[in-house]
């Protein structure tokens, strides 16, 4: 998995990982992008060979589930609530120190984990 910014999933990717070649299962594909340059081994019966549709529909059930890793990586990362509550407290007090501190460490997971440019919508 390719974070922070996930590349689109193709067939070549989903293939590899599902379909991977073997002697039993065999497969060239010459454009990752395009379904209709899928090549199977004759050997391969139609029954195992996965339908566009199919695919594409894998490949969106894969980029949902990895579209949210960030969000778990972030959460992990973030500094405790109880930073934020003393900030917070010192900035009612006129000192903002402990804010500013505490907002650049959510800056900076949020640079380290952005959100991915492929999140598809919730």
């Amino acid at each position: 998995m390719a974070l922070p910014n996930l590349p689109k999933l193709n067939y070549q990717q989903v293939l590899e990982k599902k379909f991977p070649k073997s002697e039993w299962c065999n497969w060239e594909i010459s454009n990752p992008n395009d379904y209709d340059t899928l090549v199977w081994d004759e050997e391969v019966s139609a029954s195992e060979k996965p339908s566009k549709e199919e695919l594409d529909r894998l490949i969106s059930k894969l980029e949902g589930a990895y579209s949210n890793v960030f969000r778990e990586k972030r959460k992990e990362e973030y500094p405790p609530l109880s930073e934020f509550a003393d900030a917070y407290y010192w900035l009612q007090e006129g000192d903002d120190t402990k804010m500013n501190a505490y907002i650049e460490k959510c800056k900076e997971v949020k640079n380290k984990w952005p959100k991915p440019k492929n999140q598809l919508p919730s």
